[in-house]
């Protein structure tokens, strides 16, 4: 965890963060400090550019702290790093509280927090960490019988994303599935499982009440935004076929996420500048580890959902849930996972309940067959020293993300603020540090905080959009080896038939480009492009 937060904190040009949205929620939280308002920058109208209310809201003391002279990078780490930290302990809480043996849980808590995907998404500035943490403390106060503490946070996680109360739902519908001898039992089931319902639908309904109240509708603007950049159409489509087609290519990425970031690149690590495995001795033996890795999890999953092991069904449910939820309104495994950030927690976590399962099914049927358990918990030590080697790969992934956002969209920010008037009003998509670093007016045609520019990219109509809102100027993302013509053409930015003439003039002002053997990272994160360019706009 230290390791991660020093990648992040000591970049090359200082503390950083490896998403570009993490500055999206650190401006939305310096925007309550500063005016009391849900708005992106001082000034600007209130909107519901972040769905992490209660993730902008953990921010503000470390936000009041930059007065004093924190960086603002740093205020964002800390409550990631300490969701973390509690994730792992209530892990290996609810693993001890179900009777799992002690080896095998401290592997499987162990495996969970060497994770280089999650450490990734602990120093990322976003809310992914929070929202697991809140899934799994819901199981484990749970199964601890605290209705209280059940309740509380099961209403944290649905205020904290959507998705909370699909948690809350999983919750219930297996409290009620349980098994019952009597109708007293079956009544005192309702009972619970309404305990755990009411919270997360009042969470939701808060969350919702906030959509409304800052960007004038129930669903988040984000997702019109996102679903553009996912290549579907604006609305979700719930016709079967549709949804079995998108549910198909979810789970190809997921499956591919897994295959080359997960239980693969342990011992062998990576070449920087080739973005492969080693395929030396080590690169077998971490592919071999991968195929027993994934075999286990198959049996801990299994162990789980029939009784023969800790009572992880409702997570189970959750998952598939959350899973199906995506495939319908935003097909996409996001940068580096964060979307559905409990697939990558069953990575680590299962492997070592699986052999826990194994091992105890033996002993069973062969009393004496003690080298058995041995070597399961050697197969697993030499798991936990692949994990050890996949942090390892992630920390670079980590240093290497953080310094292209700040050589690339902070870079961009401050070039912005120093050359450009104080009026220029700058259009841009990916807008986390420019509305953070540039103080000048944003034009957002990503959706995030304005409908109607995600309205007008999937609508191929961005050029009038711009015209409309008066933009001075226009900041480009650009794809790999994409010339100006085919970078406008995907944004729609050629002029339409009904658009008023003449067509406007874009005038280079400024390029940044990262070279190829430097964004390696960008098929394990997604998080940046290869350049970025910086236009005036002459109408």
């Amino acid at each position: 965890m230290i390791a991660f937060a020093w990648a992040a904190a000591g970049s090359d040009s200082g503390p950083g963060l490896p998403l570009d949205d993490a500055w999206i929620h650190l401006a939305y939280a310096r925007s309550i400090v500063q005016d009391g308002r849900w708005a992106l920058w001082s000034g600007a109208e209130a909107s519901s550019g972040t769905t992490g209310y209660l993730w902008t809201a953990l921010l503000l003391p470390g936000v009041l702290a930059t007065r004093a002279g924190l960086s603002p990078a740093i205020a964002a780490l800390i409550p990631g790093m300490i969701a973390f930290v509690l994730l792992v302990f209530c892990w290996q809480r609810l693993l001890i509280r179900a009777s799992v043996p002690s080896t095998y849980a401290v592997l499987s808590t162990l495996s969970v927090a060497l994770s280089g995907n999650l450490l990734f998404h602990a120093v990322s500035g976003m809310e992914t960490l929070v929202i697991l943490f809140l899934a799994i403390l819901t199981l484990e106060r749970h199964q601890a019988r605290d209705r209280l503490g059940t309740a509380l946070a099961v209403a944290a996680a649905s205020l904290a994303r959507p998705e909370g109360l699909l948690l809350g739902l999983a919750l219930a519908a297996s409290t009620l599935l349980e098994r019952t001898p009597s109708e007293v039992e079956e009544s005192a089931g309702i009972r619970r499982a309404a305990t755990i319902l009411v919270p997360a639908l009042a969470g939701f309904a808060l969350l919702l009440s906030l959509n409304l109240a800052t960007g004038g509708g129930l669903s988040p603007n984000t997702l019109q935004g996102r679903r553009w950049l996912t290549n579907v159409p604006p609305e979700p489509d719930f016709s079967p076929s549709v949804i079995l087609r998108q549910a198909r290519s979810l789970a190809g990425d997921w499956t591919g996420r897994f295959l080359d970031f997960g239980y693969t690149l342990g011992l062998s690590g990576f070449h920087p500048a080739t973005d492969d495995e080693d395929g030396s001795w080590a690169g077998a033996i971490d592919s071999r580890l991968a195929g027993l890795a994934s075999l286990l999890a198959l049996l801990g999953i299994f162990a789980a959902s029939s009784g023969r092991g800790p009572p992880l069904t409702p997570l189970f449910l959750y998952t598939g849930l959350l899973f199906l939820a995506y495939a319908v309104l935003l097909p996409t495994d996001g940068h580096a996972g964060r979307y559905q950030v409990i697939q990558l927690f069953w990575v680590p976590a299962l492997p070592a309940l699986g052999a826990a399962y194994v091992s105890g099914q033996i002993s069973r049927r062969q009393p004496g067959a003690h080298h058995v358990d041995g070597l399961l918990k050697a197969l697993l030590v030499l798991m936990v020293l692949g994990w050890l080697g996949n942090a390892t790969a992630w920390w670079r992934v980590t240093r290497s993300s953080v310094n292209h956002i700040q050589e690339m969209h902070v870079s961009a920010a401050g070039w912005i603020r120093r050359n450009l008037p104080v009026d220029a009003n700058v259009a841009a998509y990916d807008i986390g540090a420019l509305a953070f670093f540039m103080d000048r007016q944003l034009t957002d045609f990503s959706g995030l905080t304005d409908p109607e520019g995600s309205k007008a990219l999937h609508q191929a109509r961005l050029l009038s959009h711009l015209r409309k809102k008066q933009a001075t100027h226009l900041v480009l993302v650009l794809r790999r080896d994409d010339t100006l013509k085919s970078t406008l053409a995907w944004y729609g930015l050629y002029p339409r038939r009904s658009d008023p003439f003449p067509e406007p003039r874009f005038q280079l002002l400024h390029s940044i480009k990262i070279p190829r053997d430097r964004h390696y990272h960008f098929r394990w994160t997604r998080n940046a492009r290869p350049g970025m360019e910086i236009y005036s706009i002459d109408w």
